[in-house]
């Protein structure tokens, strides 16, 4: 590289790097130093934080800074299990029942049922007023908690009725049992539980995407086949084995936290990618969720999170953006073609160039008008040498660069 070459890129990252976000990696949550959470909500623009020893945090700033709200005044209380509906958060407690606020966590009030106290409330599903809890047996609320009926019809008697997880598809409700029971189903309308199958596993966890519904157990994920008792093992891409101790849908991606990171899947399971980097690479992940940004994700060092937009490729189809933005290209690194998306908030003109490291122009991928909505441009490299190139998006006053690697 001749003087005017060096020149000539000092110049162009001086002018690039500012757009070149840094959110590509796991970011450590202040506040939530050495706080074991086991669960996460986001409700009302507020995140929520529950874990062991009355640790239950709030955040009105996506996460920037960290208040603790007072739950109850036993300080053994655990945050099983959160959940929110249109005028509530629900709070699910260990052995001290259910508990509910409508102020954003300033106040706090016990329900009257499930069980006032004795009781630990490890799973929550709420569906506009109706709300769905689960103990030992299955509750169900479609007054905002005030009242509440026994869901628990065809379920076996405690303690093997221990139940870890609850999903709804939409119509049927599932509920995962301890103590290797299995996995039992309903319809979400009549309390009428039969065995669907899992039966020998523990730990089950479960989540669900549109009626696909999916277990996270001591022995990886599987996808329910939607009749009789077979599960489909759904492992591709997962370290041999994995005991999944996190499992979370966010849109139509499925995140998993085992020990040793987070994993995802974009085609319902069949082939899995880790999300990880130096941060969170041989950590245990214990609880997820996610805002409209961002991943959340606590583990045994720490809580962490990382822009979705790094992690996802799968919009919310049908929806008009309410912002631009650019993704990161995927794959990256590449060989020889990638794929760059990026999404319009009103009909604009969209200029999207890459570049390589001196600054020089090497492709026009857009350049003109183009309607709200997502868009995706694939990027050939053939014929242009390895190594680091910028693609950079311009629509009006909106501007951002990102970096791909293309690898022979």
């Amino acid at each position: 590289m001749n003087y005017r070459q060096l020149i000539t890129a000092l110049i162009f990252f001086v002018l690039f790097c500012p757009w070149i976000p840094v959110d590509a990696q796991w970011i450590r949550i202040n506040g939530l130093e050495n706080k074991f959470i086991k669960t996460w909500l986001i409700h009302d623009n507020t995140i929520y934080a529950g874990g062991h020893w009355s640790a239950l945090y709030r955040s009105t700033d996506r996460g920037t800074t960290w208040s603790k709200i007072p739950l109850s005044s036993r300080p053994a209380d655990t945050i099983l299990a959160l959940a929110g509906n249109r005028s509530f958060v629900f709070a699910g407690t260990n052995g001290w029942g259910l508990y509910r606020t409508s102020n954003r966590g300033d106040s706090w009030s016990q329900t009257n049922g499930p069980r006032s106290g004795g009781w630990a409330i490890g799973s929550l599903v709420s569906h506009d007023t109706t709300i769905f809890a689960a103990s030992f047996r299955v509750w169900r609320s479609t007054d905002h908690g005030n009242s509440w009926m026994d869901w628990s019809s065809g379920l076996p008697s405690p303690p093997l009725s221990h139940i870890q997880g609850l999903a709804f598809d939409g119509s049927r409700l599932f509920a995962a049992l301890d103590f290797q029971q299995g996995v039992y189903l309903s319809p979400a309308d009549n309390p009428s539980w039969k065995p669907v199958g899992l039966t020998g596993m523990w730990d089950n966890l479960l989540a669900a995407i549109d009626t696909n519904v999916f277990a996270g157990t001591s022995s990886g994920v599987h996808l329910y086949s939607g009749s009789g008792t077979t599960w489909l093992p759904r492992n591709n891409g997962l370290p041999s084995g994995s005991k999944v101790y996190a499992l979370v849908a966010v849109r139509r991606t499925l995140f998993v936290g085992v020990a040793g990171g987070v994993y995802k899947s974009e085609n319902l399971g069949q082939s899995w990618q880790q999300v990880n980097d130096p941060n969170i690479a041989g950590l245990s992940v214990y609880a997820l969720g996610a805002t409209e940004t961002d991943l959340l994700a606590a583990t045994n060092n720490g809580s962490w999170r990382r822009s979705l937009s790094e992690v996802t490729s799968v919009e919310d189809i049908g929806q008009v953006p309410q912002h631009f933005h650019l993704y990161q290209n995927y794959p990256n690194p590449f060989n020889p073609s990638t794929e760059i998306r990026y999404q319009a908030s009103e009909v604009s003109h969209v200029s999207l160039k890459v570049y390589d490291v001196l600054g020089r122009e090497v492709a026009t991928l857009v350049d003109g008008e183009v309607e709200a909505g997502h868009h995706r441009v694939q990027w050939n490299a053939e014929g242009l040498p390895s190594g680091v190139y910028f693609y950079r998006l311009e629509a009006g006053s909106f501007v951002r660069t990102k970096r791909m690697v293309f690898v022979r």
